[in-house]
């Protein structure tokens, strides 16, 4: 389980519960953040150098956009997209920097552009996650054609005994369906995902998947804490059948605005955590 950050995020009630997941031996696995979340980040990698740090800059070479663009030659396009990042990835030493969001460029522009991202991060000894499909997509057939992502990543690590991961977004089925519950389709679609894959290439189970957005509803409408709560636990046990899987991401822990603040929740979450890792450690 982990923690998604956006600008405006509280650093005190996070680090609170990084401090006590850490005290009783079971870290925080992962916490993700975007621009103006540094503070936090840095500060978690200090008190709990075991958490997993995921950052995506929101501010690219092209401005404040999601997606390079893929109008474009794919090569030329990775060479600038990753360039320009470099100067707003320096305020944070992530374990894994997230490269895009929720974009569909064509599969046959999408993967030379991973190829030539992955090659020049890994020169810089820096770790992606690739893809940030968002929650329903994309079709599992797909997949197939993004195997060369794979293997270069599997053949190219991205520091010594460390590769590239895989980022994908879960949600709920609609607005009031929990994550844990909503089916094969949309919490466990990477299910149907690695359906394809890893009967091809059995050893992409070594490359980390992290699940960088994934929350109940929509991520816009509010749950109770209680529900929440009993959705990060029933997803936490379910996931843990995927060995892929590194981690997930809650949805969100920033000022409401238009999606959801689930800041208030972190001490039931905490308590519910404890309670779920002691019973594990019996």
């Amino acid at each position: 389980m982990g923690l998604h950050l956006t600008v405006g995020a509280q650093k005190e009630p996070v680090l609170e519960l990084v401090k006590r997941l850490r005290a009783v031996g079971w870290p925080l696995g992962t916490i993700k953040g975007t621009t103006g979340t540094e503070d936090i980040l840095n500060a978690v990698a200090s008190i709990s150098p075991e958490t997993v740090i995921v950052y995506r800059s929101l501010v690219t070479p092209s401005g404040m956009v999601d997606c390079p663009n893929a109008s474009v030659d794919p090569v030329s396009e990775a060479r600038i997209w990753i360039g320009g990042l470099q100067s707003y990835w320096r305020g944070i030493q992530a374990d894994f920097y997230e490269i895009m969001n929720e974009c569909q460029p064509p599969i046959a522009w999408l993967v030379p552009f991973a190829l030539e991202a992955m090659r020049l991060a890994g020169a810089q000894g820096q770790c992606l996650l690739l893809f940030s499909f968002g929650s329903g997509s994309p079709e599992p057939e797909l997949f197939d054609q993004l195997l060369p992502v794979y293997e270069y990543a599997l053949q190219n690590p991205c520091l010594s005994g460390r590769y590239h991961g895989i980022a994908l977004h879960e949600y709920g089925m609609g607005k009031s369906t929990l994550v844990s519950e909503s089916g094969i389709y949309y919490g466990f679609r990477h299910r149907l995902l690695y359906a394809h894959v890893l009967p091809q290439l059995p050893s992409a189970i070594l490359l980390p998947v992290y699940l960088t957005e994934a929350g109940p509803g929509d991520g816009r409408t509010p749950f109770k804490c209680e529900d929440v709560t009993r959705d990060v636990i029933l997803y936490t046990q379910q996931l843990e059948y995927d060995p892929y899987i590194r981690g997930f991401h809650l949805w969100n822990l920033g000022p409401k605005s238009e999606w959801i603040d689930v800041t208030p929740c972190l001490p039931m979450i905490g308590d519910a955590l404890v309670s779920y890792y002691s019973w594990r450690a019996r």
